[in-house]
């Protein structure tokens, strides 16, 4: 079936872009949130579209009259939930990616449309997972959008997989005392600043400002 009205949830630099985007395609965009804002009720519509959406679409939505599709930042189904890039890094996964899938009343678990892994080197950062992920969906966007307003996407369901719920992540690296006192006694602000060397990458320890 065409797609009538499409509904598009989104946050950060990718949302008001893809949604100009969208707004050239053959659908009427019945709402549209590019800040993250929590929403509790639509217009009526066919189609929902969350990419990159920081909050749970509510439940009664899933009344089997309209379908949402996910662009998650992560590959499935072995990184579902939050902070992945993180969990990625320190459960030292080989792989990482991208995916879309269609939504269903759990959190990461509809069936697959497509999704896109690259190899993690070893000097990674979690942004570079971040934005490697990010450059992956807005392909996956491009490429499937067309499609699903035209019409269902075929999908394959997911496997047992792991779902990270969103927590607070540490702010500082630990270091022994003879470490900090190494830090401390090569910092010469605004010249001189101690470096840390994690596989082969080269890390600058700057001093936060003081208040």
């Amino acid at each position: 079936m065409k797609i009538r009205r499409a509904v598009f949830v989104s946050r950060g630099k990718w949302g008001p872009p893809l949604l100009r985007w969208l707004k050239k395609q053959s659908c009427e965009i019945a709402y549209s949130d590019t800040e993250n804002r929590p929403i509790e009720t639509f217009p009526d519509y066919d189609l929902g579209i969350a990419f990159l959406y920081g909050h749970r679409i509510p439940l009664s939505e899933f009344d089997g009259r309209k379908r949402w599709v996910n662009f998650h930042s992560g590959p499935l189904p072995e990184f579902r939930g939050a902070n992945l890039a993180y969990h990625a890094i320190m459960q030292r996964a080989t792989h990482f990616g991208a995916s879309i899938h269609y939504m269903d009343l759990n959190f990461d678990t509809g069936d697959l449309i497509e999704v896109q892994r690259f190899k993690i080197k070893p000097n990674y950062t979690a942004g570079d997972l971040v934005q490697r992920s990010h450059r992956l969906l807005l392909r996956l966007f491009r490429k499937y959008i067309p499609a699903l307003l035209e019409g269902s996407v075929p999908s394959t369901p997911q496997s047992n997989g792991r779902y990270y719920r969103k927590s607070k992540l540490p702010t500082y690296v630990e270091l022994t005392s003879d470490q900090e006192l190494l830090v401390r006694a090569l910092t010469v602000h605004p010249i001189f600043y101690a470096r840390v060397m994690v596989e082969g990458r080269s890390y600058v320890i700057l001093p936060e400002a003081k208040e």
